[in-house]
């Protein structure tokens, strides 16, 4: 996946991609086929997680549905996913559809949060951060839990905004650094510097 992305980034940058041919307002029909996909797999979700589909049929599906191994279910579902969003971040906007229009401005605005744009500046540091962060909480929840749902929400909020410190440190490292390694700002340097 980071990888893809990686890839991706940089063919954008050297000019060798050209979005518009598969994310344009008028191309629809991979949009089409990224809805259909995402709409079946949330009616699959729902029926098997309410018990709506017979156990016999569920028996069937368990080899797809396998997060672990990253069943064809879930590949699938994020391939439908991940193009859905990417239409409506490119082309949404410039759609015909009002709905497709509003969803893609909401979609724009999210996606440029000055929280979420501070942290993807550092999303190494925060990814690493997180897998730490999620281990820690399974921890105590097999500890101290079961959590009521209030506490788990109010833990994944807190977990959420915590992803805040790993990107402030490392924006801040270098000036750190600077400093002597000191938190407390110094005195403004008398004469010349490097700013």
């Amino acid at each position: 996946m980071f990888v893809s992305g990686l890839l991706l980034g940089a063919a954008d940058a050297q000019g060798k991609l050209d979005w518009d041919r598969w994310f344009s307002p008028r191309r629809t029909d991979l949009l089409k086929v990224s809805i259909a996909l995402v709409l079946l797999f949330m009616a699959f979700r729902l029926g098997f997680t309410n018990g709506l589909v017979p156990d016999s049929m569920a028996l069937r599906f368990d080899l797809y549905n396998n997060r672990g191994e990253f069943a064809l279910v879930y590949l699938l579902n994020f391939a439908g996913l991940a193009y859905l969003i990417a239409w409506l971040l490119v082309a949404g906007r410039e759609a015909e559809s009002p709905v497709a229009r509003t969803a893609g401005t909401l979609l724009n605005r999210l996606f440029t949060w000055r929280f979420l744009t501070f942290i993807g500046k550092h999303s190494l540091q925060v990814y690493a951060y997180h897998v730490v962060v999620v281990y820690v909480i399974l921890g105590f929840d097999g500890r101290i839990g079961p959590f009521t749902e209030g506490t788990k929400t109010a833990i994944t909020l807190l977990a959420i905004a915590s992803l805040m410190i790993p990107a402030w440190i490392h924006a801040n490292y270098a000036s750190w650094i600077d400093q002597g390694g000191r938190l407390a700002p110094q005195p403004a340097a008398e004469g010349r510097t490097r700013n």
